[in-house]
């Protein structure tokens, strides 16, 4: 009932919550705290069905567990206030505020005044029921006057007159008091405060007189306006007598225009490093003026310190534009000037270096004035070094203080000499000689048995074979580089024979020769007819032997390298008929050695009745000749040999197996 009776009335559907509650919270004498109170689900049952039941009627909170048991009287809450108040914000959810239609207040319509000499004819609105007027405040039972819509009033006395009137649901709507107080007709007059003429995003302060109502040609209704913009600005009011005027003599206003909001470009990036700058430039180039947030006021603004920037321009008619958006500089410091250390010498020959190395370990890269980008640098040429260190912005650091670098110039290598063929036998020797300039000291270098000796004589005795190079060192330390090489070749010496053998009946030798050529001696002379390590002998007598090696060379010939003499050897001759045959008896394989060196001999085989069973020929008995008579039986046979020159030899031998 009471819901609808607030619709019928107003003539609106205004929207309703209902909250859930229904316990009847009993706090004790003394105020003790009871038992909790339950709900009365009847109750309940009832505020929901109002709510399902009613359109525009929202379900609100749940009342029965707040402050249960504890109420003073059972009933309303006199603590836990804001936990009430958290559950009703709760409930006004987002269904609530989509669905519950809200509505303004009904604003007092305007009355019409019609002023005159000690009357004001006055006017209520049109369309409303039961015109009510009272002069004796709002009792409007003693002091009503009048039921008409419009009515003439007495303006001398200072009497306040008050109005009323229904719309069509019965609402009344009162009227404001009206009260007068002399007689005269009100003229409208403005003070405008400030200039009237100004800058867009200035203002002007434009007042009327004192009247009760005030109304501008631009809407307002305040007896104070405040004027941004360029236009005719009057007002009219009604005055304490209820009296209406004409609109004032117009105040114009003008609102110059200010220059555009400026925007900043820049020439470069927004973040360098330290040793750079970037210009920024202002738009608005036909301002007359630049207020840069620094202080400076050109166009352009060179920037070389971190900050925000922005600025304002000024036009030819002294306006001064919006801030422009700012424009960020950051400006990354550089890294810290590097040093350079050196990990040795910085004076040094020129066969050698030194590395430099620059300091900031932290950087992403270097620039050396050899243009190198490493950390180290090795150096080997004579001048001033310095660097400069990149960080992770790439900014570049300072340059460090230069290393001088002093490279001394190497010797010449020296030339080297042998006083003697460097082709020699063993124990024999030569000197090799060393050339030096400019005061240097020698080195040399020789290669022996693959192990390098180092010397230090001008002059040096040589008597093994190797690779002989040298160098000079000069006062400064360095070294030259390596003279040619003098490679000196010992030749070893034939070892001597230690015995000398009879390998058959006319021959003699060595059992294992070691050398190329041998020289032998007969009865103390030289045969220089017998050069072999195994030779033929039809003489007998005392005879010696030297081993002798040959070596060829490029430059010196031959050398010959020999081994002290043998032993005498004694050599008899047999008494064969100088023809030797052995082994006899034999298997079957048979050794000739003759004497003499027969040509065109002719060998024949007989058995002891005389039969021939082998025949063979030798062109020339020079040395041992084989014969083979395997394939005869065992026995005795008879060996015959004859040469072209007649003479005959014959043998007997035998076969043994």
């Amino acid at each position: 009932m009471v819901i609808n009776r607030t619709r019928i009335d107003t003539g609106k559907e205004i929207a309703w919550m209902v909250s859930l509650t229904s316990a009847l919270v009993r706090c004790p004498t003394g105020c003790v705290v009871g038992p909790f109170a339950p709900s009365d689900e009847n109750v309940l049952e009832g505020q929901r069905s109002t709510i399902r039941e009613t359109s525009k009627v929202f379900q609100g909170p749940f009342t029965d567990i707040i402050q249960n048991p504890g109420r003073q009287d059972g009933v309303h809450f006199n603590g836990e206030l804001p936990k009430l108040a958290e559950e009703w914000s709760n409930a006004m959810n987002d269904n609530f505020f989509q669905n519950a239609t809200p509505f303004i207040p009904t604003p007092v319509p305007d009355i019409a005044f019609n002023c005159g000499d000690n009357r004001v004819d006055v006017t209520l609105p049109d369309g409303y029921n039961n015109y009510e007027w009272s002069d004796n405040s709002l009792n409007f039972n003693n002091g009503r006057f009048s039921n008409q819509r419009r009515v003439t009033l007495d303006v001398a006395g200072g009497r306040q007159y008050f109005a009323r009137f229904r719309d069509g649901n019965g609402n009344v709507i009162q009227v404001p008091a009206i009260s007068f107080a002399g007689s005269n007709i009100p003229v409208s007059t403005i003070t405008a405060t400030g200039a009237t003429d100004f800058c867009e995003g200035n203002r002007a302060i434009l007042k009327a007189n004192d009247a009760v109502i005030y109304e501008w040609n631009n809407g307002s209704r305040s007896q104070e306006i405040t004027v941004t913009t360029s236009g005719s600005y009057s007002v009219r009011t009604i005055s304490q007598f209820g009296c209406q005027t004409n609109f004032s003599n117009p105040t114009i206003i003008t609102a110059k225009p200010g220059p555009p909001k400026p925007t900043i470009s820049a020439n470069g990036n927004t973040i360098f490093c330290a040793d750079t700058n970037v210009v920024l430039q202002s738009s608005n180039q036909d301002a007359v003026n630049y207020l840069w947030n620094n202080g400076t006021n050109s166009r352009t603004l060179k920037v070389n310190a971190t900050g925000s920037y922005t600025v304002k321009t000024v036009n030819s008619q002294g306006c001064l534009s919006n801030e422009s958006d700012e424009i960020k500089i950051t400006v990354n410091p550089l890294p810290a000037t590097p040093s350079i250390v050196p990990n040795g010498a910085t004076t040094f020959c020129a066969d050698t270096s030194v590395v430099l190395r620059s300091s900031n370990q932290d950087a992403v890269s270097y620039r050396w004035n050899t243009g190198s980008t490493a950390r180290d640098v090795t150096i080997r040429t004579a001048g001033d070094y310095s660097v400069r260190t990149v960080d992770r912005n790439g900014c570049i650091s300072k340059s460090s203080a230069a290393t001088r670098i002093r490279v001394n110039t190497l010797p010449p290598a020296p030339s080297i000499s042998s006083t003697r063929d460097t082709v020699f036998c063993q124990g024999d020797g030569t000197i090799l000689q060393m050339a030096l300039t400019n005061g240097g000291f020698p080195t040399w270098l020789a290669t022996q048995d693959g192990v390098v000796n180092r010397f230090t004589f001008s002059n040096l005795n040589v008597n093994r074979t190797g690779s002989y190079r040298g160098f000079q060192t000069d006062v400064n330390g360095c070294k030259s580089g390596l003279s040619r090489a003098i490679f000196v070749s010992v030749k070893p010496l034939p070892p001597k024979v230690e015995t000398i053998q009879r390998l058959s009946p006319y021959t003699i030798g060595i059992e294992k020769p070691q050398a190329n050529v041998y020289e032998w001696q007969y009865n103390g002379t030289n045969r220089p007819d017998l050069t072999a390590s195994i030779v033929r002998i039809n003489e007998a007598g005392k005879y010696r032997v030297t081993a002798k090696n040959v070596y060829k060379t490029l430059s010196y010939g031959e050398k010959v390298c020999a081994s002290e003499p043998s032993s005498e050897f004694s050599f008899e001759l047999y008494d064969d008929n100088g023809m030797s045959i052995f082994p006899n008896p034999s298997k079957g394989v048979f050794f000739i050695d003759s004497k003499i060196d027969w040509r065109n001999s002719t060998l024949e085989v007989y058995t002891l009745l005389g039969a021939l069973v082998k025949k063979a020929s030798v062109s020339l008995f020079d040395d041992v000749k084989k014969i083979d008579l395997s394939d005869l039986p065992e026995g005795e046979y008879m060996l015959r040999i004859r040469s072209d020159n007649f003479y005959t030899i014959s043998k007997r031998i035998m076969i043994n197996r």
